[in-house]
């Protein structure tokens, strides 16, 4: 237990290097000081892949002190992501440490919940027991979350007093179980962390006219095989206008921002959709190009980009902004994507096809479209917790397992006033330049 205290300590400091802001480019040394700490307090607790992991941390920062430059910045910023991946997956088995992340995580949706309940029909607690209901869709849909939660001589909460308590009492544990304060600092780490590996991706490949468009253009150079695929800025702009324009004579005054001018759907793609750095992301393989799915989505939901997103993070992320997504910025990009492999030169002899590619990124698709439909529908029921509680357990089933059939009704009916049968055809559709949305 006081070897797993050296590895939080490790992490709580370089997590105070990132919440002060200090590019880790401007104290190179100290940076390296960490990184090897950090392998010494992980060696004999998790030894393994998790110490090779923390050598090849320390071997980016020593370039980082030597030459100080900023793909050396990025390439460090990468490892210590990859690192902190494998600490994380090392810890994930450990039953008392998994334990204190589900109390934590159910006290973060009940405290939510609350929050929410704010902006109901019935803000008060009388209607606390009805939003406790959502967590019963977490525990059918996720089986980390199985057991049930003893606070208070009950199952749940009854009151805001009671609720205090549990949160209190959880923060409290986690910070007295080392494992469980790992596994936290990891995630949160991991996520900061690709927001700052972004940034240095975009200033490595800006350009002095459109750096979005550069830095776009170069994240699918690396995912679309860069020998071969001849990704240009004009390919991208082609692909990206095509798409705006099939959503353009639509009704979504939410996604008027996104229909102007390409660079906005190209910026938006950048900072929530592609990998903070696309390095190692190329569609190889068919388990490359649906892990690369899954990231997006997981990453859209505000999760680091190689983890995807479980049902339970799903769920507090809806919580956290007390609304749904806007899937039809979702859906824009993946119409812009699907194109743009679409028309790219595909490699000869790779592991993956391009029609097999394609076949995924409409099954991304016709998901994204079912995600907006499920909102569109649930719009009007989420003034009432009853209305919040159908829209989670429909969302998990969407993504997790069945779409709902009040989904596959309204999507035939969508289909069908369009003079369509399925997502394929009104993907190729934007080739005669009509819009599909109205």
């Amino acid at each position: 237990m006081s070897a797993m205290r050296g590895v939080a300590e490790a992490l709580s400091a370089l997590r105070a290097m990132l919440e002060a802001e200090t590019p880790v480019g401007d104290s190179a040394r100290p940076f390296f000081d960490l990184t090897v700490r950090l392998r010494d307090s992980v060696q004999p607790v998790l030894g393994g892949a998790c110490t090779t992991a923390c050598d090849r941390l320390a071997e980016r920062a020593r370039v980082l002190e030597r030459t100080g430059d900023l793909e050396a910045h990025l390439l460090a910023g990468v490892q210590l992501e990859s690192t902190l991946a494998c600490i994380g997956e090392a810890i994930a088995d450990n039953p008392e440490a998994k334990a204190q992340q589900v109390q934590q995580a159910l006290a973060r949706l009940l405290q939510r919940a609350c929050v929410l309940a704010a902006g109901t029909s019935s803000p008060d607690w009388n209607s606390f027991p009805d939003l406790i209901s959502t967590l019963a869709v977490v525990r059918r849909s996720a089986g980390e979350l199985a057991g049930p939660v003893r606070t208070c001589g009950g199952d749940v909460p009854r009151n805001a007093a009671e609720l205090n308590q549990l949160l209190e009492s959880s923060e409290a544990r986690l910070l007295e179980d080392p494992c469980a304060m790992v596994a936290s600092l990891t995630s949160e780490l991991r996520w900061h962390l690709g927001l700052a590996v972004r940034r240095d991706w975009c200033f490595l490949h800006e350009d002095m006219d459109d750096s979005s468009l550069a830095a776009y253009t170069n994240a699918w150079r690396e995912i679309l095989l860069p020998a071969d695929a001849q990704i240009t800025p004009e390919r991208i702009l082609d692909a990206v206008s095509l798409s705006q324009q099939q959503f353009r004579t639509c009704e979504m005054p939410d996604l008027d921002d996104y229909l102007d001018e390409p660079e906005c759907l190209i910026g938006y793609g950048l900072a929530n959709l592609i990998p903070p750095a696309p390095y190692g992301w190329e569609f190889s393989s068919e388990t490359a190009v649906q892990a690369f799915l899954r990231g997006q989505l997981g990453q859209w939901y505000m999760r680091p980009f190689r983890d995807g997103v479980s049902p339970v993070e799903m769920i507090s992320t809806v919580l956290k902004f007390g609304r749904p997504l806007y899937y039809e910025r979702i859906l824009l990009h993946s119409v812009a994507q699907h194109r743009l492999v679409q028309h790219a030169v595909w490699p000869d002899g790779g592991g993956v096809s391009q029609l097999e590619t394609l076949a995924y990124l409409e099954d991304f698709f016709n998901v994204m479209l079912d995600g907006y439909l499920l909102r569109k529908i649930s719009m009007p029921n989420l003034r009432r917790p009853g209305g919040w509680i159908e829209y989670l357990e429909d969302l998990i089933a969407l993504h997790f397992a069945v779409t709902p059939q009040k989904v596959v009704e309204v999507r035939r009916d969508f289909f069908a006033r369009r003079g369509f049968d399925c997502g394929a055809q009104l993907l190729e559709s934007g080739g005669h330049g009509g819009g599909f949305l109205n």
